[in-house]
């Protein structure tokens, strides 16, 4: 079967960069971009079945309890108060009031739960086994492990919100999700996606070696156009597009320590700084950004 380009749908590519699995496999991995829009994308990548091993990382500082040393302590500050902004967001985009609503990749439910605790009627989606255990054992939430599985009482309409929040540039059967996105979500509700940005500062900047291309794990390598064209053909509204000023650190600092570089943590956070100057004084290409889209 013909490869075919997920935004246009084109069948001819280039090659664009050949990229390094730092994090666990050390493998070489070949991006490639659409010859008629540009959009690139891991090609050829693991299939949904061979992916699993690439995951298995103890690197993923997200999944991580612990708050000794700086770089921890300094990440769990960072995602309270992510977490904090990404309530008031969906909170605002309700009118005001709380709802149903729907955490795709919800992973160990820092966000599902927040949410609950702030009243909002919650479900979360998540494919790895041992992220809903640890979201069940600590938070009491069954999530649901496929979007195309769910309860029955779960109905078409019915959700007010559906965030995913570096999710997107994950899913190999991305097309099929929005359109069930799309049949769950209320006529008006509204779409929260965050991904890393490919346009950004230090995406050109560390070219090959940029953290946030992460292969093979991220599939897709988006711009802002790119995630704009691909939900307009879905009917959905671009309403906005908003800066994640913390993932410029993070992506600079895991870059400097793939690099080997000496005072890695000091040199990130000052790229970082630079990335997020340069966006906010040019084009407001931020390394990593969140497009909310309303259901039309």
């Amino acid at each position: 079967m013909s490869v075919k380009c997920l935004i246009c749908e084109g069948e001819e590519f280039q090659p664009f960069l050949a990229c390094k699995d730092y994090m666990v496999s050390q493998a070489q991995f070949t991006l490639v971009a659409c010859a008629s829009c540009g959009f690139v994308f891991t090609h050829p990548a693991p299939s949904e079945s061979e992916i699993g091993p690439y995951y298995q990382s103890e690197e993923y500082v997200s999944h991580s309890a612990t708050r000794r040393g700086a770089v921890n302590k300094l990440y769990h500050w960072a995602r309270y108060y992510a977490l904090v902004q990404k309530f008031k967001l969906i909170f605002r985009l309700n009118g005001g009031t709380t709802g149903k609503m729907m955490d795709y990749g919800c992973g160990t439910g820092a966000f599902l739960s927040f949410c609950k605790k702030n009243r909002w009627n919650v479900l979360g989606i998540e494919p790895e086994e041992k992220a809903r255990k640890f979201l069940f054992d600590n938070e009491g939430i069954v999530a649901e492990n496929s979007i195309f599985s769910l309860p029955v009482d779960v109905q078409e309409g019915s959700l007010d919100i559906v965030t995913a929040w570096h999710v997107f540039e994950h899913v190999h059967a991305l097309r099929e999700t929005i359109m069930k996105i799309k049949e769950l979500l209320k006529k008006g509700g509204h779409l929260v996606v965050a991904l890393p940005n490919r346009s950004s500062f230090d995406a050109k900047h560390y070219g090959a070696v940029w953290a946030a291309y992460d292969v093979p794990r991220h599939l897709y390598h988006f711009r802002q156009e790119d995630i704009i064209k691909l939900l307009a053909g879905f009917e959905f509204l671009h309403v906005s597009t908003l800066p994640m000023l913390f993932d410029s650190f993070y992506v600079s600092m895991l870059t400097e320590k793939y690099k080997g570089s000496k005072g890695s943590f000091m040199k990130g956070a000052l790229r970082g700084l630079q990335s997020n100057i340069k966006a906010f004084s040019g084009v407001r290409n931020y390394s990593s950004q969140v497009y909310v889209f309303r259901n039309g």
